[in-house]
């Protein structure tokens, strides 16, 4: 009798070690399946040019370094110039003239800003623009849209041995972009330290392109993971110190960042009380301050111009 329960018992417990053994395949088939499904979805939310391109672009907020940001201004600017068959028209001034006299509803310009520009044409800043052409043909004139800035994105830690070529033609492939277009993303220039193993590539793209790749914040080539950001930076000359140029092509005397004596900044002996050329020349309340100091009235206002003229999506 004992004989025949141990027997039984065996049994049991092999039947119960099946069970287990069944409950165990079951738990692996579900987390197989829960992995697949996360896989999916990984890929179907993989930001691509195709995907994006129909998605309206969010409010965007543009980095100014140390934590501060700011978002490109909606106003619009509309360039204002005489007919090239109106000979009545020899300056600016005449020109400016014309728009005051219109009224906004006949030419759908509401003028918030006016500045003289060349070729006899003023610039109009605006935030309402429904150019009426008809108006402004009658009146011996004709509007334009000046053409944005593409965005610029820095890709930190690209090998170093990497050309340009090679860094458009990875993203656009990583984009699934067509090859044939080279206009979507550009890559312009490198720099870094010298002798470094990688290095930073400034790319130019539209607007949409800009935002897939922030959104992912890094972009994995061949085992390389590089940050990316926006790359902002005014074209600085270090000989006069405004903006706009560099120093191998500006035509003024010298001027130094920290006194705007005509010496080079780097003999400078008044350091400790900076004068700001560009604000003193702006004749700025704030003058205190070194030429390319970040907070200088003059940098933050031209900052922002190069940033409401850069094409960062409606």
């Amino acid at each position: 009798m004992t004989e025949a329960f141990t027997e039984i018992f065996s049994q049991l417990k092999v039947k119960e070690n099946e069970d287990k053994v069944v409950d165990i395949l079951n738990d692996i088939k579900v987390k197989i399946n829960d992995i697949n499904v996360i896989q999916n979805q990984n890929i179907s939310n993989k930001n691509s040019y195709a995907t994006v391109a129909s998605t309206p672009s969010s409010t965007t907020k543009i980095p100014l370094g140390k934590g501060n940001t700011t978002i490109p201004s909606k106003d619009q600017v509309i360039l204002i110039y005489p007919k090239k068959d109106n000979n009545n028209i020899k300056s600016s001034e005449e020109t400016l003239k014309i728009p005051k006299k219109l009224r906004t509803v006949d030419v759908g310009v509401k003028p918030e800003k006016l500045l003289p520009i060349s070729k006899n044409g003023v610039k109009i800043n605006t935030s309402l623009a429904q150019v009426n052409e008809h108006a402004l043909n009658a009146a011996g004139l004709t509007a334009e849209k000046p053409e944005k800035f593409k965005p610029r994105l820095a890709i930190m830690g690209v090998p170093a041995e990497w050309t340009a070529e090679i860094v458009g033609s990875k993203i656009n492939e990583d984009l699934e972009l067509d090859p044939e277009d080279t206009t979507r993303v550009k890559a312009l220039f490198k720099y870094g330290r010298r002798n470094e193993t990688t290095v930073t590539w400034v790319i130019e793209c539209n607007y949409k392109i800009r935002d897939i790749i922030l959104k992912r914040g890094e972009l994995f080539y061949d085992w390389n993971a590089c940050n990316v950001r926006d790359h902002i930076r005014l074209l600085t000359c270090y000989n006069c110190q405004n903006y706009g140029h560099m120093a191998a092509n500006c035509r003024r005397n010298i001027t130094c960042g920290y006194c705007t004596g005509e010496h080079d900044a780097k003999n400078c002996k008044s350091r400790e009380d900076p004068v700001c050329i560009n604000c003193k020349l702006s004749k700025e309340a704030n003058v205190n301050h070194e030429a390319h100091d970040t907070n200088c009235p003059k940098y933050t206002r031209r900052l922002q111009s190069y940033i409401n003229n850069t094409d960062y999506g409606p």
